[in-house]
């Protein structure tokens, strides 16, 4: 004799089956304005036994029915997005020595009558990220900057060179480097010149005697010159 729970669950396998399963859209849109964005939900096929419980089935089984709805659809399409205005940086608030400098930085959008409207700045921030409104700024050094050198490279160890060069800063007299722009460009030092070359000088040859047999000889000797030959 069969038990009741028996009874009931063959009961619910023998009932109707409806098939559904397919969710409402929902969630945010994956982008907030402008073209691209899309939302998504799960598509599922369900059997409803007749005792009122869901139950997966086989796509098949629904397909049989009706077709497979889409699983994303687009979103804020056509929405204009909202923007981030940047103003002039102002001077620095230190005339030498390291300060900052400052700038206003809003969010707004055009409305539909093409007119700005000023925004809370999380609109832009969900967007893009928000641009720098505060950054380091050196005018001047207090204590003053000139051009420091380097010694020359030298060419006793390198052949076949026909520049030497050194290095030529700007910087303070504690040398502290800082940027060309600070220092005056019309001053500024030759970082290369051309090197002076030793070599072998060689004179025409000369015959010992006006006739009969005699000896030629030449001179030779090792001597500085420029690389234009002088």
């Amino acid at each position: 004799m069969p038990t009741m729970n028996q009874s009931h669950k063959e009961n619910a396998m023998k009932s109707p089956v409806t098939l559904n399963g397919y969710h409402k859209f929902g969630g945010e849109c994956s982008a907030p304005c402008g073209e691209g964005g899309v939302q998504t939900r799960e598509v599922s096929c369900q059997q409803i036994l007749g005792s009122g419980y869901p139950a997966l089935a086989e796509e098949s089984e629904c397909l049989k029915h009706h077709p497979k709805p889409p699983n994303q659809q687009k979103c804020n399409e056509g929405k204009v997005c909202a923007k981030w205005h940047t103003g002039p940086w102002k001077p620095c608030d230190h005339l030498c020595g390291e300060g900052n400098q400052t700038r206003k930085v809003t969010c707004y959008i055009k409305n539909e009558e093409n007119k700005i409207e000023v925004l809370d700045q999380d609109e832009c921030a969900a967007i893009e990220p928000k641009p720098e409104e505060t950054k380091a700024c050196n005018v001047r050094p207090c204590e003053g900057v000139d051009w420091i050198t380097s010694e020359w490279s030298g060419c006793d160890r390198i052949c076949g060179l026909t520049n030497e060069t050194r290095k030529v800063h700007c910087a303070t007299s504690k040398g502290k480097i800082y940027a060309d722009d600070l220092c005056e460009a019309e001053h500024k030092p030759k970082n290369y010149k051309k090197m002076r070359i030793i070599k072998y000088h060689l004179s025409i040859f000369v015959c010992s005697v006006e006739c009969g047999e005699g000896i030629q000889t030449r001179t030779i000797f090792c001597g500085v010159s420029t690389v234009d030959g002088g």
